[in-house]
């Protein structure tokens, strides 16, 4: 998987200090702060991302999510190229300065279509629960409407998600569901993921990511929200 490095939520803002999203006690010794990044902007090219002059990742590519990367607590100078470019001739896509709190869990996604491209950052609550699977969702098609997402066929997990937002986490059962994807209101579905099995004491996010109409194509990706 590969390692993004945390930038801001606001594109006009310089430089951002994002809220906390607590990870479990078991990771490492609470210094450290834990990032991952989502490209899901549609007809955005590959990307190189450097960290305060260093290349730390490159050619990221569409759908790609990264691993949590740990990230020393502080101020970092972040700059986003296309792949390939040559930072000393160049300029970048996004520069920015960016801060992260020690303890925290962080993901970020790149959104839109690249000429309206934007930055979603949100944060992640990795503490599993009890008995109980957890389980969000990302609306970061920029073609759809916004949905509900049921489980099939009566149960609504989440309602009225439109783009680009990130719905809270929701405990479920640790069990086998089978996943529309709804226009809000709607008992039609649009796309379906049958048998997701989802697993007592993890915690997931579900991403749509692609086009409804065009290509790429519309997809959810289910990744587990946890600490290698």
């Amino acid at each position: 998987m590969k390692k993004w490095i945390l930038i801001c939520t606001l594109i006009a803002i310089t430089a951002v200090c994002m809220a906390a999203g607590p990870v479990s006690a078991a990771a490492g010794d609470g210094s450290d702060a834990f990032v991952r990044a989502v490209h899901a902007s549609p007809d955005a090219p590959a990307v190189d991302i450097y960290l305060d002059k260093e290349r730390v990742l490159e050619n990221v590519n569409f759908k790609d999510i990264s691993s949590y990367l740990p990230l020393k607590a502080g101020s970092y100078s972040l700059r986003i190229f296309a792949a390939g470019a040559n930072p000393k001739k160049e300029d970048p896509v996004i520069e920015k300065n960016v801060e992260v709190a020690a303890g925290s869990a962080y993901t970020l996604a790149a959104v839109g279509p690249l000429n309206q491209i934007d930055l979603v950052a949100v944060s992640d609550q990795l503490e599993p629960s009890e008995g109980k699977a957890k389980l969000r969702a990302a609306h970061f098609s920029p073609d759809a409407p916004a949905v509900d997402i049921a489980a099939a066929p009566d149960t609504i997990l989440f309602e009225n998600v439109s783009f680009p937002q990130v719905s809270d986490y929701l405990e479920v059962d640790g069990e086998s569901y089978n996943i529309e994807i709804r226009p809000t209101g709607s008992q039609e579905a649009v796309f379906q993921v049958p048998n997701v099995a989802l697993e007592e004491g993890a915690v997931y996010s579900a991403f749509a990511v692609g086009l409804l109409e065009g290509e790429p194509g519309f997809d959810l990706i289910l990744v587990k929200d946890e600490l290698e």
